[in-house]
This record gives structure tokens, C-alpha cells and sequence, in this order.
């Protein structure tokens, strides 16, 4: 067996590229294979009986020595045991070249275990700092088809991969996160998955444990940081301040000095002022914690006034003097006298003449 496969291996040496003879018809059925470690596989290798004299499998695992008079010849693997296995069919032509296909064939091995580790399990994040996160996969095969990726939230954030060797190793993936206030509760992980070319099977990937991210960050107001009110308002006017920060935000208010004493809970995201403490002004609420501080101002200004009875009494008078002026034009003569009809009568200090 073992000088016939030396044979074998010798013709197919002496042989020509598939590719250099249009006669070579070689085709392998799967094209291609994917078995687990300890698994077994066939195929099939076919080619025209017309050109062709016989066929083998040269392999390193449970190869086929060359067999004359056959265009059709099946290769059966009942236990993987290499590792880097390898099988390629070859035919002799009747003009004496040598076709040869070889088989691609994956020996894979599922992770035991993937894990995650993070900087923030000894303690919080904090936010605009770079920390890096290791994905950790043991024992799987082949390398250099496992893929990566991490996933914050429902969000991939990064997509990795590696090629190196075909035997079981453990591997790490390092990801550098630079923590962000929004990052704060959510949760991440890594996921390994192997992949192979299609239409090979499609495996699951296998998750590591998910961890929450802390990330300590200053306040950040909810609503806009500068406001702009009038009063006086309805029977209450409330100033919200409402901030997110880890730790928690801390309040304290500055407020008109006529009503600084006046006004409760001014620990709080707001206060509420009642319909005699509306004065125009300037407020401000100041949230803080560990990580920094933030200023809110609230701009409170007068109503505008409603005019609408102003304007009405401003025109009467207007038509009234309008009107005088109208009557005064039509009874007046050139003389300075007034013409009523009956009577003239002048402007002078002795009356009616």
C-alpha cells in the first residue's frame, strides 16, 4: 500500500496542471469539504471514460492507489484524525498526461468557551477614557476561519478576524472602547463564530457573558441649557432642571434675592413659584457630582401688556377731535363770525349784536 501510493505520487509528480490539457474534465462531488475532528466525510471524483485510462486519490489519510479502466472513484474517510489533511483526485489520460483535482477540506473543532473580560469589573469607567476590552476563545479549529464581533446594545461595533493555524489554539481579541456617557448601563459582549467558503454549513455563534457598562460622566441637562419664560404666568410658574450624570447630580438654585427664602426644595431638579414670587430676572440652577459641574439659566421675563383698551380710548379721543374739527370748519366764517341761521354772532366781549 505504502509503495503504491509512492507510485501514485510519482505519476502524479510527472503529470501537467489541470489547467495545461482541455482533455482533463476532473470534477469532485461535494467540491468541497467541511468535517469535525473525528468525523468522516466521502466524495466522489469523476471524469470522461472516453479519454481516460484510470484513477486514484492521493490523500493522507486512507488514499486510493491508482486503478486502471475506471473514470469514476469515490474517496471514504470514516475518522479525521489529521488535523491538516489533504486529498486530491488524479486520472491518467490515454495520451499520457495526468489530470489532478484536489479536494479543499476544513477540519474544524468548536470553542469550548468564550469569554469576555473588561477593565471596569475592578471598577466604573470614566467617560473620554480609552479602555480595552479581550474577547477569549479556547480551544478551536481552524483559526484562521474564526471571526469575531462585539456588540454593544443591539449595536456591532467592530467586526474581527484572524488567519494562523490549523490546529486547536485558545485566542484572544483585544477591542478598545473609548468609554461615552451614553455607553452608561448598556450592555456589551463578544460572539466567535466560524466561517467557511459557501455553501458550507453555517454554524451558530457561540456568546460570551454580557457585561454592563458603568461610566461615571459630569451632568448633562435634559432640555436645553438656557430658557427663556414670562410672567406673570398662571397661578404657578415651575423651573425644570432636570440632569443625568453618574453619580447622581446634586442641585442648588440661585434666585432673586426678594424670593430666595421663600422658595422650598431647592435640592431639587425644580421649583415651582407661586403667582406673588414671579418677578423678572435672571434664575439659575447648578448641577453637579464627581465628574464635573453644569449651569442652567432660566431668563424670566414681563408679559406684554394687552393694549387692545389703550389703542380703543387713544382712538375715540382721535374721532371726537376729528369731529370738532369738522364743525368747527363749517360754521366759522372768514370774519370770525359763527352762522347758525338765525343768529350771527361774533367772538367779542360785548355778546350777541
Amino acid at each position: 500500500m505504502k509503495w503504491l501510493l509512492i507510485f501514485s505520487g510519482l505519476v502524479f509528480c510527472s503529470g501537467k496542471p489541470v489547467s495545461a490539457n482541455p482533455n482533463c474534465t476532473t470534477e469532485l462531488s461535494p467540491p468541497h469539504i467541511v468535517v469535525p475532528y473525528g468525523g468522516s466525510f466521502s466524495v466522489n471524483c469523476s471524469t470522461s471514460p472516453t479519454l481516460t485510462e484510470g484513477m486514484g486519490w492521493e490523500a493522507s489519510q486512507d488514499g486510493i492507489p491508482l486503478k486502471d479502466g475506471v473514470s469514476f472513484l469515490s474517496l471514504t474517510v470514516s475518522n479525521v484524525t489529521d488535523w491538516k489533511i489533504s486529498a486530491q483526485c488524479f486520472s491518467n489520460l490515454k495520451d499520457g498526461e495526468q489530470c489532478v483535482k484536489k479536494l479543499p477540506i476544513a477540519v474544524y473543532k468548536m470553542p469550548d468557551h468564550v469569554s469576555m473580560s473588561l477593565p471596569s469589573l475592578m471598577g466604573p469607567m470614566v467617560e473620554d477614557e480609552e479602555y480595552r476590552l479581550k474577547c477569549g476563545i479556547v480551544n478551536v479549529a481552524p483559526a484562521r476561519n474564526v471571526y469575531v464581533r462585539w456588540y454593544k446594545g443591539s449595536q456591532l461595533i467592530q467586526e474581527t478576524s484572524n488567519d494562523t493555524s490549523l490546529l486547536p489554539v485558545n485566542m484572544s481579541f483585544d477591542f478598545d472602547l473609548r468609554a461615552q456617557s451614553g455607553d452608561d448601563g448598556t450592555q456589551i459582549w463578544c460572539e466567535a463564530s466560524l466561517q467557511f467558503f459557501a455553501p458550507g454549513p453555517k454554524f451558530p455563534p457561540m456568546r460570551s457573558e454580557s457585561h454592563e457598562l458603568i461610566v461615571l460622566y459630569a451632568p448633562v441637562f435634559d432640555d436645553p441649557a438656557n430658557v427663556t419664560l414670562e410672567v406673570p404666568a398662571v397661578d404657578e410658574l415651575t423651573l425644570r432642571c432636570s440632569a443625568k450624570g453618574n453619580p447622581l447630580p446634586e442641585y442648588s438654585w440661585q434666585l432673586l434675592p426678594i424670593i430666595q427664602d421663600k422658595v422650598e426644595n431647592q435640592k431639587e431638579s425644580e421649583v415651582v413659584l407661586a403667582r406673588h414670587l414671579q418677578f423678572p430676572g435672571t434664575y439659575a440652577c447648578t448641577v453637579s457630582n464627581e465628574r464635573g459641574t453644569r449651569t442652567k439659566y432660566f431668563t424670566v421675563n414681563p408679559a406684554p401688556r394687552d393694549r387692545t383698551t389703550f389703542t380703543a380710548i387713544i382712538g375715540g379721543f382721535v374721532v371726537l377731535g376729528v369731529t370738532l374739527a369738522v364743525i368747527l370748519a363749517h360754521f366759522l366764517k372768514p370774519d370770525g363770525m359763527f352762522s347758525f341761521n338765525k343768529a350771527s354772532y361774533q367772538a367779542t366781549p360785548s355778546g350777541p349784536v
